[in-house]
């Protein structure tokens, strides 16, 4: 009770290939989100076509919008925001896509859109770079009943009335997956799995299959998983065992069609199947006397299928950049370290 009724600290929020992102109040992730889950992206011509405009938060940088009309709500990334600007992350909601992924935003984030003399007020969602946009963001249908915008893709323009100012915009193709990819730089921080998204092989037909699991150099494994091919790109991790911050190439996939089984299970299946020696571990180490039979049969089958998140001792603790925390002092005090 004493931890929710604190005052709020201030801290930055990082996005998962270990950029920085707006500052605002640090999400409290153990608090789900309320409310409906909003759909994000289209199947139509809306989702393929964009409008470069600028914001009172994108230090003077035009940014790329995906009109979407097919989405509820106006999503941003942090990549070309004002790192100073803050967020409200109470106002956070779900997203889902037209794959099905669903994600949680940071939250809302104020901004003034400036169209040519226009000036549109405006709450956008902020989300973390890794989700699937091609471009700076989504114009969702919120934005665009709030501006009264009309499209029309004979003209290929974006007309947004205000009452008092009719302003009209040329929207702009974005890049697809028949276009060729440019080599992106991955960096990955010591002793931790990144969850990623990585192009395949050109010419892969197949919409679903399996990622090679392999060593990509010393140290630096990709996850071989079964995963849906999405124009062009999957998702896929990737896990740097070494100490040290890591920068490599971004690979390019070949993905393996899943071959229908025979329904009889296989020897490596059968050895699988049976607890390894950590899971035994880790299910030694639980608390159990006060709960149920079925309480407890419902926590060892979940502590079972996720050990390998649990912490034993002798083993490294790893680490994350997802979420950096900033302690301000007064000047002249010094900083002062005290056991609980």
């Amino acid at each position: 009770m004493a931890r929710e009724c604190r005052k709020p600290r201030t801290a930055k929020v990082v996005n998962q290939t270990g950029g920085a992102g707006t500052e605002g109040r640090s999400p409290d992730r153990s608090k789900p989100s309320i409310g409906a889950v909003h759909t994000k992206g289209s199947d139509h011509k809306a989702a393929t076509e964009c409008i470069k405009l600028h914001m009172d938060i994108s230090n003077g940088r035009e940014l790329a919008l995906l009109v979407d009309t097919g989405a509820d709500i106006s999503l941003i990334k942090p990549d070309n925001l004002d790192k100073t600007k803050k967020f409200d992350p109470d106002g956070r909601v779900r997203v889902k896509s037209v794959d099905g992924t669903v994600i949680e935003t940071f939250g809302t984030v104020q901004t003034v859109v400036n169209v040519d003399s226009l000036q549109i007020p405006f709450v956008f969602q902020l989300v973390n770079k890794q989700i699937d946009i091609l471009c700076d963001g989504i114009l969702g249908r919120d934005f665009l009943e709030h501006a009264g915008a009309q499209i029309c893709f004979g003209t290929g323009t974006l007309t947004l009335d205000m009452g008092s100012c009719r302003i009209s915009k040329r929207l702009s193709p974005i890049r697809t997956e028949s276009e060729p990819k440019g080599i992106r730089r991955l960096v990955l921080p010591g002793r931790t799995e990144l969850v990623v998204r990585l192009p395949v092989k050109e010419g892969t037909t197949i919409s679903e299959g399996i990622t090679e699991k392999r060593e990509i150099r010393e140290g630096i494994y990709l996850a071989g998983a079964m995963t849906k091919v999405q124009r062009g790109y999957v998702v896929t991790s990737i896990i740097n065992t070494t100490s040290g911050e890591v920068e490599i190439d971004e690979p390019v996939l070949e993905i393996v069609e899943i071959e229908p089984g025979t329904g009889e299970p296989s020897q490596e299946e059968t050895v699988r199947d049976k607890p390894p020696l950590r899971t035994q571990e880790v299910l030694q180490r639980l608390r159990l006397e006060h709960l149920n039979k079925e309480e407890r049969e419902q926590v060892v089958r979940t502590c079972a299928d996720y050990q390998d998140i649990f912490h034993l001792p002798g083993e490294p603790l790893t680490s994350t950049t997802a979420v950096k925390h900033e302690i301000r002092m007064e000047a002249g005090v010094e900083p002062v370290n005290v056991k609980p």
